[in-house]
């Protein structure tokens, strides 16, 4: 969400003899705030110089760990199981809403039945792969896994994450019996 304070400073101009004041003066506004888009203010004033102020959430220090639950010698070979956690922050000035992580899954790992879970933050523990019936989903026609995180998430809804609010999603998965080389692991 973005939202947008124009700072508006208006001053009375000299009318002319023959127009009444209604008529020449379509609004004053005296050094006040007024919330607006700037094509509206545009539109009504008639110009576009003005002063914007971004107020936004900001979730850009999201990260994601991959844990090998097989075997702790640091490698990833066939047919180990893994742990997908997504971490993210709101660290913006201003509230997330709709809050959703989606995830696509790379080619050469299969995603693990019944093991989505939101781990910490609203709705924390388990939620179903199935759609349409609480905080996550996984779809296997586009290998994608998906969370509807925050307050008031909900299914096929993402909730409100405030500022300095976070949450931690994880999921698990298995590296297929025939990978080799580098998982490509597309958008991280």
């Amino acid at each position: 969400a973005t939202s947008t304070l124009v700072y508006i400073h208006s001053r009375f101009v000299d009318r002319p003899a023959d127009r009444g004041v209604d008529e020449h003066q379509i609004f004053t506004l005296t050094n006040k705030f007024v919330a607006c888009t700037a094509s509206i203010f545009a539109t009504l004033v008639g110009f576009a110089a003005l002063a914007v102020s971004t107020i936004r959430p900001v979730f850009s220090n999201t990260t994601k760990t991959v844990t090998n639950l097989t075997r702790t010698d640091g490698r990833f070979l066939p047919n180990d199981d893994i742990m997908y956690t997504i971490t993210t922050k709101n660290t913006g000035n201003d509230l997330g809403t709709m809050v959703t992580i989606t995830d696509k899954l790379p080619a050469g790992i299969t995603y693990t039945a019944g093991s989505l879970r939101i781990e910490s933050g609203y709705n924390a523990g388990a939620v179903t792969d199935a759609a349409n019936d609480d905080q996550g989903k996984y779809d296997s026609t586009s290998n994608t896994v998906t969370f509807w995180v925050g307050k008031n998430g909900a299914a096929n809804k993402g909730g409100d994450l405030d500022v300095n609010e976070g949450t931690s999603v994880s999921f698990k998965a298995k590296i297929n019996a025939g990978a080799t080389g580098a998982i490509a692991y597309p958008g991280w």
